[in-house]
């Protein structure tokens, strides 16, 4: 494979004209492999970050009295296997993705009544991020002729890189 600077520490590349096709060995391609190296990042970071919003979520609906985590054994002894206490902790706040999640929104969400009956949706992702997750489908799959490749503006994705990469 081709030597792959980390997209972290790359600077955001200059978005491709909007007629560009690019070719691999597999067939074309609607982005660049730099910009594909992006796309691939946010992706990623869109699913982290509905991971950590349903955590948050599951923490946020229990009352602070329930936000503990029992630890339990299972024991073989005369009969039928059972469990046993080892002990508990308090289940803390898991963190949210600062720069993805508003900690406004986190914090209002603590706040309404009726949080239970709440989806973990609710906590806003951005809409270019969660575009960002369609279109890294769209850009990985290769055509088999020019004509077949949908083009992907990148303007929005390096923007969002510039902001949360």
């Amino acid at each position: 494979m081709y030597p792959m600077k980390d997209p972290v520490q790359q600077e955001a590349p200059v978005p491709a004209e909007e007629s560009q096709v690019f070719q691999s060995r597999w067939g074309y391609h609607s982005v660049s492999r730099e910009d594909f190296v992006i796309l691939k990042a946010l992706h990623k970071r869109y699913w982290r970050s509905v991971r950590l919003g349903a955590e948050w979520t599951r923490w946020a609906r229990k009352s602070p009295q329930n936000r503990v985590r029992r630890h339990r054994r299972t024991v073989q002894g005369a009969g039928r296997p059972h469990t046993e206490l080892l002990g508990t902790e308090t289940w803390l706040e898991p963190p949210l993705d600062p720069k993805v999640h508003d900690r406004g929104q986190a914090e209002d969400f603590k706040e309404r009544p009726a949080r239970s009956a709440m989806h973990w949706s609710w906590l806003k992702i951005p809409l270019p991020l969660a575009l960002a997750h369609q279109d890294y489908h769209e850009a990985r799959i290769p055509r088999r002729s020019p004509a077949e490749v949908r083009k992907i503006d990148m303007r929005p994705y390096l923007d969002l890189w510039a902001l949360i990469g």
